[in-house]
């Protein structure tokens, strides 16, 4: 409440979100507005063409252009997992057991759905053994755990990459399919016009924040359901890229929709409260 006194406008990525915030600050309901995220304005496909040129580049001569993009947002140890806990009980000033016990929860759904990850990777190599894959795992995740990891199964990874250094939007860019998990790069990479795989095993992961970006693209609840999509799409058939489940992002993220910009949302409304002029380069 204090940070809401101090603060003149409070702008949400959706309608969901502001819903919540309007109900719990029902005195301070006008400092709220929906504007959509500012970092999906970025994955428009001309701006990443124009901002990470020298990247694509860069990319394109290491990896080539038409490799499968995988992406992941888990935990992938015990010890990551000791860390988060301990994280959540300081920012997050969790207040009861019930509420420790549902985090506990989601936690542990991620470090289970981080195995789930790397069977898939070990699924994939094998059953697409002349495939280019590049894996970008979350900067929150552990490097040291990933490359133990691949260097215990390097015969069989050998056509996956871990690939860091360079900006997720120009990781996109030069991809052919995304596969992703919890992740908003999902979102990303429809906004670039890519396939989107939404790789969903059964794991018990109540964040909903989490859970939302699993509605971009098409829901793979299997392995095998993840390998028919890309051949599909490399075998030339059909396979569309609109979004199945745009509803529910478009609840969560204004600009989700093309038609959406956050950053005008955003100037437009500030014009209205502070009296100036202003204009997007």
């Amino acid at each position: 409440t204090t940070n809401i006194n101090l603060i003149d406008k409070f702008f949400n990525w959706g309608k969901f979100d502001n819903k919540i915030y309007i109900k719990k600050y029902k005195k301070e309901k006008n400092k709220f507005s929906i504007s959509g995220g500012l970092r999906f304005d970025l994955s428009n496909k001309l701006f990443v063409k124009k901002i990470y040129k020298d990247q694509i580049k860069k990319i394109k001569v290491k990896h080539g252009k038409d490799y499968i993009l995988i992406t992941t947002s888990h935990l992938s140890s015990k010890k990551e997992l000791k860390k988060a806990i301990k994280n959540d009980l300081y920012y997050k000033k969790i207040k009861n057991k019930k509420e420790l016990k549902k985090r506990l929860s989601t936690l542990n759904g991620l470090i289970k759905l981080n195995k789930k990850f790397k069977e898939l990777l070990i699924y994939l190599s094998k059953k697409l053994p002349n495939r280019k894959f590049i894996l970008r795992p979350h900067p929150s995740e552990s490097l040291k755990d990933w490359k133990d990891f691949f260097k215990k199964n390097s015969k069989t990874l050998n056509n996956i990459s871990i690939e860091v250094e360079q900006d997720i939007n120009a990781l996109i860019f030069n991809s052919k399919i995304l596969i992703n998990s919890k992740s908003a790069s999902g979102i990303q990479a429809l906004k670039q016009n890519k396939v989107v795989i939404s790789y969903v095993p059964k794991s018990n992961i109540e964040d909903r924040n989490k859970r939302i970006m699993d509605e971009a693209g098409y829901i793979a609840k299997t392995m095998e359901d993840v390998l028919s999509i890309i051949q599909k799409k490399f075998n030339n058939k059909h396979v569309s890229i609109k979004n199945v489940n745009s509803k529910i992002l478009l609840d969560h993220i204004k600009n989700f929709d093309s038609k959406q910009n956050a950053a005008i949302n955003i100037l437009n409304k500030l014009k209205k409260f502070y009296n100036f002029k202003s204009y997007i380069s």
